[in-house]
């Protein structure tokens, strides 16, 4: 009969089970690295070329964060975005928010070499993310209304921002 000692059999499957995760784990974020750079080439591609693609369709593609995502001042003003979106009822322009921005943090603004531009640049990153409408008033300009993570992919009815 075979000895059998539970310790060290214990330990070979835990090792075997810490192993795959590893390895399971660098799969995944191979994987949605793949799902990211295919994302950004269909909305990139969309943008450029136009597209028969609905912005319906365009939400419902995975989410994933952007490629450009990594530097934490970005990070910030992000945040400070979405923070100040949040607190708004009304949609604001691009200018108005940079005010409100500069009032409540001005040291996110101030890492910013071109501020106008940068919020610009989050601005639109949240729109891809379903988290803020685009839309242009009266006197042909671009304003921007945060409706959250939770609207995503839902159209509210009667409202000018609706997809």
């Amino acid at each position: 009969m075979a000895e059998y000692n539970s310790s060290e059999d214990i330990e070979r499957v835990v090792g075997w089970a810490l192993a795959e995760l590893d390895l399971l784990s660098l799969k995944r974020a191979a994987i949605a690295i793949r799902v990211k750079v295919i994302k950004n080439t269909i909305v990139g591609l969309a943008d450029v070329f136009g597209s028969t693609l609905t912005d319906e369709e365009l939400l419902t593609l995975p989410p994933t964060l952007s490629v450009r995502r990594t530097a934490h001042s970005c990070r910030g003003l992000t945040q400070a975005c979405r923070r100040t979106l949040m607190g708004s009822s009304t949609p604001l322009t691009t200018q108005e928010l940079c005010r409100k921005i500069e009032e409540t943090h001005p040291e996110i603004l101030a890492r910013q070499k071109e501020p106008r531009v940068s919020v610009a640049v989050v601005l639109r990153r949240l729109v891809d993310y379903g988290e803020v409408y685009d839309n242009v008033d009266e006197r042909n300009t671009r304003t921007w209304l945060w409706v959250g993570p939770l609207m995503q992919g839902k159209v509210i009815d009667d409202h000018p921002f609706s997809l």
